[in-house]
C-alpha cells in the first residue's frame, strides 16, 4: 500500500500486511451512546446584512493541552461528563488507560507524553462536540490542525466516538512503542519557501506545519534542530523551540512508528468511509483532493496525516468571508493564526488555558454568549439536559416559575399614597422676592 507523505512515498505493504478481521472486533466498532453525529448542516442564522453567516469549526492539536483542562466542565456539564465517561470506559476496557486520572493530574509533566496529549485533547474535543450538538450548534465546514483531524473524522460521521478515542490512543502508543531518535520542533517567523531554503536535503530538519503566511513549524532530530535554531538566531530571524514531547512530528523520523500505527488502525477501525465536502483536509494538498486517499477516511488517510506536513494555512483559505469560526479544543491555541488568515472572521475559542481550572465553565458559557451575539442560534435550555432529562441548576432547575407573580398577588394595595414628582415640587416652590 502506497501513501503520500510530504517527504517521500512510503510503501508499507510488506512491513504492515493487512490485519485479518478478529472475531468480536465488529462489536468494538459499534456503540450505543454517544452516537456519531449526522453530517454537518448549513446554519440559517442572521447577520447585519440579512444573509446567514457561515459557521465553521477549527479543531486544534498538540499544544492546546494544559494541566486541569476539562475539570470544571466535568462538574458542570452533564452531557460533557457523559461523553468523558464513555471515552474513559473504552480506554479502560481496551488499554487499561485511566482517562479520569489523566485529566485530574496536577503533575506538571503529565503531558510530556504523546499518548496523554492525544487522548486528553481528543476526549475533550469529542465532549465539546456533543455539547455543541445538544444546543443546536452545527458547522457548515470544519478542519483540523494535525491530530485535530481525528476529531474531524468524528464530526463528519466517518468515525464513531469510540473509534476516535481508540485512534487517539493508538497514535500515541505507536510512537512510544517504536524506538526512534529523539526529536524536537520549533516555530519560525518566515514563509514556507523561505524555510525550505534553510532546510536543504540532508540537513535533518523539515518544514512540518504551515500555520500562517509567515509562521512555519519545523521538525527534526534534537541535534539538527538545535543547530538550525542557533543558525537562525545568529541571522536575527524569529525562531522559538516548542514542546513536542520529544517527537519530531510530521517528519521522516516517525516513519517507523507509522507502520505500527497503520497496522493498529486496520485492526481496530472499521472503514474506510467517504469524507464529506464539509471536511477540509489539512494533510492532503488541494491538487490531490480527487484521489482515493483524500476522498476516504481510512487508516491510510490518518497515517498520512500523522506523517505529512500540516497544510493549515492553505485550508484556512476555504473559510468564507465574515464567517464565525469556533475553535474546538482545550484552549484557543490557533485563534491568532485563524484571525490573521481570516481577518473578517469572528473567532471564538470554546476554552482558554487557565491557571484556575474552575474558570473553564465560565469560558464555555462566554463562548456560547458570543455565538449568540454573532447570530448563531444556541438553545441554552439543552445545555443542562442529559438523556432528555434536566439534571443541573443554571441557576435553578428548568421550569421553575417566576417569583414576580407571587409577589404581585401578596402585595397590599388597599391604601393609596401620593407620590411626589418633580413637577409637583416645582409648582409649590415659592417665587423669590426682590432683586439679586
Amino acid at each position: 500500500m502506497l501513501f503520500r507523505s510530504g517527504f517521500a512515498i512510503y510503501d508499507v505493504t510488506e512491513a504492515a500486511a493487512p490485519v485479518p478481521t478478529i472475531p468480536g472486533k465488529e462489536a468494538e466498532n459499534s456503540e450505543s451512546a454517544p452516537t456519531a453525529p449526522p453530517p454537518p448542516q448549513v446554519l440559517q442564522t442572521a447577520s447585519s446584512s440579512g444573509a446567514p453567516p457561515p459557521l465553521w469549526f477549527v479543531l486544534n492539536g498538540i499544544g492546546s493541552q494544559w494541566i486541569g483542562m476539562g475539570q470544571s466542565l466535568l462538574k458542570e456539564l452533564p452531557i460533557f461528563a457523559a461523553s468523558i465517561a464513555a471515552s474513559a470506559r473504552t480506554l479502560k476496557e481496551r488499554f487499561s488507560f485511566d482517562l479520569y486520572g489523566l485529566l485530574a493530574s496536577d503533575d506538571s509533566e503529565t503531558y510530556e507524553n504523546p499518548t496523554a496529549c492525544f487522548v486528553g485533547i481528543t476526549a475533550i474535543q469529542i465532549g465539546l462536540v456533543h455539547v455543541l450538538q445538544a444546543v443546536g450548534v452545527r458547522p457548515a465546514g470544519f478542519l483540523g490542525h494535525s491530530a485535530g483531524e481525528m476529531a474531524c473524522g468524528y464530526l463528519d460521521g466517518c468515525l464513531t466516538a469510540k473509534e476516535t478515542i481508540i485512534m487517539a490512543y493508538l497514535r500515541g502508543a505507536s510512537l512510544e512503542e517504536t524506538a526512534s531518535e529523539p526529536g524536537a520542533m520549533a516555530v519560525v517567523s518566515m514563509t514556507w519557501p523561505q524555510v525550505e531554503k534553510f532546510c536543504p536535503p540532508g540537513s535533518g530538519v523539515y518544514p512540518a506545519c504551515h500555520n500562517g503566511l509567515d509562521n512555519v513549524t519545523v521538525s527534526g532530530s534534537r541535534p539538527a534542530l538545535a543547530a538550525f535554531v542557533q543558525d537562525l538566531k545568529d541571522k536575527k530571524k524569529g525562531v522559538k523551540e516548542v514542546s513536542s514531547c520529544g517527537v519530531a512530528f510530521h517528519s521522516p523520523y516517525i516513519a517507523k512508528a507509522s507502520v505500527k500505527f497503520l497496522a493498529a488502525l486496520r485492526e481496530r477501525i472499521a472503514g474506510p468511509r467517504a469524507r464529506s465536502g464539509a471536511w477540509i483536509s489539512t494533510s492532503v494538498p488541494e491538487a490531490e483532493w480527487g484521489s482515493e486517499l483524500a476522498s476516504l477516511a481510512s487508516p491510510e488517510y490518518f497515517v498520512n496525516n500523522f506523517l505529512s506536513p500540516v497544510l493549515f494555512y492553505e485550508a484556512l483559505q476555504h473559510i468564507p468571508e465574515g464567517a464565525t469560526v469556533v475553535e474546538v479544543g482545550p484552549s484557543g491555541l490557533l485563534r491568532g493564526l485563524v484571525k490573521k488568515a481570516c481577518p473578517t472572521a469572528t473567532v471564538i475559542p470554546l476554552q482558554a488555558r487557565d491557571k484556575d481550572p474552575n474558570q473553564a465553565m465560565v469560558d464555555f458559557l462566554t463562548a456560547l454568549g458570543k455565538l449568540h451575539l454573532a447570530g448563531v442560534p444556541v438553545d441554552v435550555n439543552k445545555i443542562s439536559v442529559a438523556e432528555g432529562v434536566p439534571c443541573s441548576q443554571f441557576p435553578v432547575p428548568l421550569g421553575t416559575p417566576f417569583v414576580s407573580p407571587l409577589v404581585a398577588r401578596a402585595w397590599d394595595h388597599s391604601t393609596s399614597w401620593e407620590v411626589p414628582t418633580f413637577g409637583m415640587v416645582s409648582q409649590r416652590r415659592p417665587r423669590a422676592q426682590g432683586k439679586c
